[in-house]
């Protein structure tokens, strides 16, 4: 009997730690973070469960709708978060893009959310292309590349929503070899994280396309579940003060902490104090 008793406090207190992760992107998986994270979380009591995007790759998942890829996009994250649900609230780690499924996922279903981690926000989009285009221009400048003058042009021209100009400007980013390491601190675990995106993990461009061609802005529905905002003191990506000036129209009960050994994937450089921090925010 007394076997069977422990057993179920296990389980139960399981339950209470349950995590959460929605990835970045999009036309990116939370693949990196399954295989990076999950034994970390669980040694500190977490149950972490990372959700994938719709895509091609992964035929057998929720299915990839081309036409409306950003609703779909939506649909598949609240159905991962209702799969997972059980009778104990769960955590969310909201990284990066995937913080624009958080109205969506608030308005459904905050009686079942107990913590919102959002980690290095990105939901002004037009600040962030702007940040990636104007670096990979200047460093095709520095390398003298060509294609500094065609990007410096789609910066010129830039404008919301997503058109054909920003588009462009991404492939040309993408082409460029050195655009990763804008995103890191640590240059050891961005290889390290980058080794899980293969196969049916790979990236996903007509994802990535898709659904910022059909992305669209909500009126953010204010919440009392209690948000935890990280972010890496190194990020060059997303535009932190304009970040933090615009989820306050979401939340009530908000901390922000600064990061100060990371850059945009401090979840991932400083795996250990972000958990920390959730704990303390459990308590």
């Amino acid at each position: 009997m007394a076997v069977v008793f422990i057993e179920r406090i296990k389980r139960y207190l399981y339950q209470m730690h349950k995590v959460l992760f929605f990835h970045g992107g999009p036309g990116l998986n939370g693949n990196p973070e399954r295989h990076l994270l999950t034994d970390l979380y669980k040694n500190a009591g977490f149950d972490l469960q990372c959700w994938d995007e719709p895509s091609l790759l992964r035929p057998e998942n929720h299915p990839f709708n081309e036409e409306d890829a950003f609703v779909n996009y939506l649909q598949s994250a609240e159905l991962f978060l209702s799969e997972n649900y059980t009778d104990q609230p769960l955590i969310l780690i909201i990284y990066c893009f995937s913080s624009h499924l958080l109205d969506h996922l608030l308005r459904r279903h905050s009686d079942k959310i107990r913590l919102t981690v959002l980690v290095t926000p990105d939901f002004c989009l037009a600040a962030s292309d702007n940040n990636i285009f104007s670096f990979v221009e200047k460093d095709f400048r520095d390398h003298h590349d060509a294609r500094a003058d065609q990007l410096l042009e789609i910066i010129k021209n830039y404008h919301e929503p997503f058109d054909e100009n920003t588009a462009s400007g991404w492939r040309l980013a993408v082409e460029n070899p050195r655009l990763f390491t804008y995103y890191w601190q640590d240059i050891e675990q961005m290889q390290k994280y980058l080794k899980h995106y293969e196969g049916q993990y790979g990236l996903d461009p007509l994802s990535f396309f898709s659904v910022r061609k059909a992305w669209r802005e909500v009126e953010p529905t204010p919440s009392a579940v209690p948000l935890l905002v990280l972010y890496g003191k190194y990020d060059r990506i997303v535009s932190v003060n304009r970040e933090l000036g615009f989820i306050p129209q979401y939340f009530h009960n908000i901390k922000s902490i600064e990061l100060t050994q990371s850059s945009h994937y401090p979840h991932i450089e400083e795996a250990g104090k972000v958990i920390e921090l959730i704990k303390s925010a459990l308590a």
